[in-house]
C-alpha cells in the first residue's frame, strides 16, 4: 500500500519533470524561431524609420517653427484689424448711449485688441530679426497677462480669438507662466524641441508618428506567428507534444510580448540618445493636462513614467490581437492584411490623444480587459482545434 503509493508519487514528479523539461525546449525553439532573419529585417527597418522620423520631421518641425509662428502673426494681425474695427465701431454706437455699462465693455474690447496688436508687432519682430528668447518670453507673458481682465469681464468673446485658442488654451498657459516662476526656470518659447523627454512623451502618447511607427513595428513582428505554422503544417506537431495546448499558446503570447518590448524599448533607447546628444533630455519641461475638467501642471517625466506603463500594456495588448488574428486567419496575407486594418481604425479611436490629457494611459482598463479575452479566446479556440 504504501509502497503503490510512494510509486505513484514518484511517476507523477517524473511527469512534471519531464513536461518541465519539453515546456523548457518549447521555449528555447520559440526563441530561436522569433530571431529570424525576417524578424532581424523588420527590426532593422523600424529603428531606421524612428532614425528618418527624428531626423526629418520632429528635427524638420523644430527647424521651422519660427516660420511658422510668424504665418500664425500675420493671421492675427488680420483678425486684430478686423475686431479692432469692429469694437471702435460699437464704442461710436454707444457713445452718449445710456447703457454706460456696454460702452465700458466695449472699451475695454478694444483697449485689449490695441495692446494685442501691439505685442503682436513685437512678437513679430523678435520671431524675424532674431530669436530672441527673452523678449518672446516676456511678450507672451503680456499678451496673456492682458487678457485676465478680458476673462473676468464674462463676455462670450472667445469665438473672436483674442485668447489665442479657446479659453481653456488661454488658462492652461497662464498655469504654466506661473509654475514656471514658481520653479525658478525659464519657460521655454518653443513646445516642440526634439529634446529627449519630450520625444518619448511623442512616442508613447498614442497619437505621433513615432507611436504609429512602433504600432506597425510590433504587427510585422508577429502576424505571422501563428499563420506560418498552419501554412507549413507545422502546427500537428505542436498538438502531438504531451503539452496542454493552452500554455503553448501562452508560453508564445509571453515570448512575443517580451521580445516586443525588447525591440521597442531599443528603438526607444536609439530616439532617446539622439534627442540627448543634440539637444539635452529636457527634463525641466512642464506640462497641462485636463483631468475630468480640471487643469493640473505636470513634470514632463512625470507623465512620461506613467505613460511608459500604458505603452507595456499596449505592446501586451497589441501581441495578443496580432496573434490570436494569426491563429484564426491562418495565412500570412490575410493576417497582414487583417492587422493593417486595425492599425489604421483601432489605433486612433482607441488611443489618440488631444494633448489635454494622459493620452494612451486613459485606456489603461480597456485595454486590460480586452488583452485578457484575446487570451481567453486563443486558449479555448486551440483547444477546439485539438479537438
Amino acid at each position: 500500500m504504501i509502497f503503490q503509493a510512494g510509486l505513484k508519487i514518484l511517476k507523477n514528479f517524473i511527469k512534471i519533470c519531464m513536461e518541465q523539461i519539453r515546456m523548457k525546449a518549447f521555449l528555447q525553439n520559440e526563441i530561436q524561431l522569433f530571431f529570424g532573419r525576417k524578424n532581424y529585417l523588420v527590426w532593422i527597418v523600424g529603428a531606421l524609420a524612428v532614425v528618418f522620423a527624428y531626423r526629418f520631421y520632429y528635427v524638420t518641425q523644430y527647424e521651422n517653427y519660427a516660420q511658422t509662428v510668424l504665418e500664425e502673426l500675420e493671421e492675427n494681425a488680420k483678425d486684430i484689424t478686423i475686431w479692432e474695427s469692429e469694437y471702435q465701431r460699437q464704442c461710436m454706437e454707444l457713445w452718449g448711449d445710456n447703457s454706460a455699462e456696454k460702452f465700458a465693455h466695449a472699451s475695454l474690447l478694444l483697449n485689449a485688441w490695441k495692446q494685442y496688436e501691439q505685442t503682436n508687432i513685437r512678437l513679430r519682430y523678435y520671431w524675424e530679426q532674431a530669436w530672441d528668447e527673452k523678449g518672446i518670453r516676456r511678450t507672451v507673458l503680456e499678451e496673456d497677462e492682458n487678457l485676465i481682465a478680458i476673462e473676468e469681464l464674462g463676455e462670450e468673446v472667445e469665438y473672436t480669438g483674442i485668447f489665442r485658442g479657446s479659453v481653456a488654451d488661454w488658462r492652461a498657459r497662464m498655469l504654466l507662466h506661473k509654475a514656471y516662476q514658481q520653479s525658478g526656470t525659464e519657460e521655454p518659447v518653443c513646445p516642440v524641441v526634439p529634446q529627449a523627454a519630450w520625444l518619448w512623451k511623442e512616442a508613447f502618447s498614442g497619437n505621433s508618428v513615432l507611436f504609429l511607427i512602433f504600432t506597425v513595428l510590433i504587427i510585422l513582428l508577429h502576424f505571422d506567428a501563428w499563420a506560418n505554422e498552419f501554412e507549413y503544417a507545422t502546427c500537428y506537431r505542436l498538438y502531438i507534444l504531451p503539452i496542454k495546448k493552452e500554455w503553448l499558446y501562452l508560453e508564445r503570447f509571453f515570448v512575443r510580448v517580451l521580445v516586443s518590448v525588447v525591440c521597442v524599448g531599443s528603438a526607444a533607447g536609439i530616439l532617446f540618445l539622439l534627442g540627448t546628444a543634440r539637444y539635452g533630455t529636457g527634463g525641466q519641461m512642464l506640462l497641462v493636462i485636463s483631468e475630468q475638467g480640471t487643469q493640473t501642471v505636470i513634470s514632463i517625466w512625470s507623465l512620461v513614467r506613467e505613460e511608459i506603463l500604458g505603452m507595456l500594456l499596449y505592446i501586451v495588448f497589441l501581441t495578443a490581437a496580432v496573434l490570436l488574428i494569426s491563429f484564426i486567419v491562418k495565412t500570412k496575407m490575410n493576417a497582414l492584411m487583417i492587422c493593417a486594418a486595425f492599425c489604421m481604425t483601432g489605433i486612433v479611436q482607441t488611443t489618440a490623444s488631444d494633448g489635454t490629457g494622459k493620452g494612451i494611459v486613459e485606456w489603461l482598463p480597456q485595454l486590460s480587459a480586452l488583452t485578457l479575452l484575446m487570451l481567453l479566446a486563443g486558449c479555448i479556440l486551440i483547444r477546439i482545434r485539438e479537438d
